[in-house]
């Protein structure tokens, strides 16, 4: 095989870069034009393919268009630490404010940090 041949495999071409760059310009466009706020957690840009059907799958949107509904208030939401937690159905990062359709309300035996509550 020819250096140029060898070049080319482990290098990005032009193209690949400007598809790849504007897609995450578009992401990040969409967040802030949709209300958005804070992190995006689980855009196109963040999950794999599968990932991202899977999470299409329940209608996932990192800001919540359901008063009082959003992940920061969901049984399923899992704290990390960071600005993003996760979702326990799927491990996938999820944006506190974000929300799904299987969205279900926090058990007053969760505390603040997301771990359950012993009731000894």
């Amino acid at each position: 095989m020819s250096q140029n041949n060898n070049d080319a495999a482990h290098s990005w071409s032009r193209r690949q870069f400007l598809v790849v760059a504007g897609a995450g310009i578009g992401a990040a466009t969409v967040a802030s034009c949709s209300g958005a706020t804070g992190p995006v957690c689980a855009g196109p840009v963040v999950l794999s393919r599968s990932e991202q059907i899977a999470r299409d799958g329940r209608q996932y949107v990192e800001a919540s268009a359901v008063e009082g509904k959003d992940c920061s208030n969901c049984t399923f939401f899992q704290t990390s630490g960071g600005e993003c937690g996760s979702c326990a159905i799927d491990a996938l990062p999820a944006n506190p404010g974000g929300y799904c359709t299987s969205w279900s309300a926090m058990s007053s035996a969760k505390n603040e940090h997301g771990a359950q509550t012993s009731h000894a």
